[in-house]
């Protein structure tokens, strides 16, 4: 079986997997549970990305959803955002206590699976900012 570099390419990049990491950010819960008055975002970035994400607003490189009144609605992300905690759906992330990743901080360690963070119980206030690393899924095999 011969293949071509362009064939070679394509294998290479299904083999490696994708990287990502995805947040939901809750304004009024410090246990990230929505209730019916919650406003809750859902953003999410590249593996690569690590960059710092502010919740006052202005992050390039991200996708994000703000949904209101417990999930009844949605729309898009405009303006700073109050945090009180946050679930970490995918990937590796530190949130702080000050905007661009400053101040006291809590690490998640490695990956996670639907962690929650939140720096209530440091009495440290509001999450103001964070960064995430992605972390490998797996890619299906496919025949060409």
């Amino acid at each position: 079986m011969h293949f071509t570099s362009i064939t070679a390419v394509v294998l290479a990049t299904l083999a490696t997997g994708t990287q990502a990491w995805q947040v939901t950010a809750y304004n009024n819960v410090g246990n990230c549970k929505a209730n019916r008055q919650s406003t809750y975002r859902i953003i999410s970035g590249a593996g690569n990305n690590e960059a710092c994400i502010n919740f006052s607003g202005g992050n390039a490189n991200t996708k994000c959803t703000e949904y209101l009144n417990g999930g009844t609605s949605n729309r898009g992300c405009n303006g700073g955002f109050d945090v009180r905690s946050m679930i970490q759906e995918a990937g590796n992330c530190i949130v702080y206590d000050s905007p661009n990743c400053g101040g006291r901080y809590q690490d998640s360690n490695g990956p996670t699976n639907r962690a929650c963070a939140s720096l209530e119980r440091y009495k440290w206030g509001n999450i103001k900012s964070f960064k995430c690393r992605g972390c490998k899924n797996r890619t299906p095999y496919y025949e060409v």
